[in-house]
C-alpha cells in the first residue's frame, strides 16, 4: 500500500457523508433535484452569457459523489467546481464539545 493512500485515509475520512457544492456551466431546473439524489439546485447569474447551476447538499460518500459527477458528464454539462463544504463527521464532533 502506498504512503499517499495511508495518509489520505488517516487525515480526512472521505468515506463519510459531507456537504458539497458542485457548480456546472448550463441551466438545470429544480425538477432535476430527485435525479441528483435530492441535491438543492439553484441558478446563478450568467457567466460569459451562459448560466451557472449550483447543486448543494449532503452526499453520503465518495461513490455517491462520483455517481453524481457521472450524471453531470452524461448530460454534457461542463464542470466548473466541486467544493467539500464540511464533513458530517466533523459536525458531530463539534456538537459534543
Amino acid at each position: 500500500m502506498s504512503q499517499h493512500h495511508l495518509l489520505s485515509k488517516t487525515r480526512c475520512p472521505f468515506h463519510s457523508a459531507a456537504e458539497y457544492q458542485i457548480k456546472v456551466l448550463g441551466w438545470l431546473g429544480q425538477d432535476w433535484s430527485d435525479w441528483f439524489d435530492g441535491l438543492t439546485i439553484t441558478n446563478q447569474a450568467e457567466t460569459e452569457s451562459e448560466p451557472v447551476t449550483v447543486l448543494t447538499g449532503c452526499i453520503v460518500d465518495q461513490a455517491a459523489l462520483h455517481g453524481i459527477l457521472r450524471k453531470i458528464a452524461n448530460l454534457g454539462l461542463p464542470l466548473l467546481a466541486v467544493n467539500r463544504l464540511h464533513s458530517k463527521l466533523k459536525d458531530k464532533a463539534e456538537d459534543r464539545d
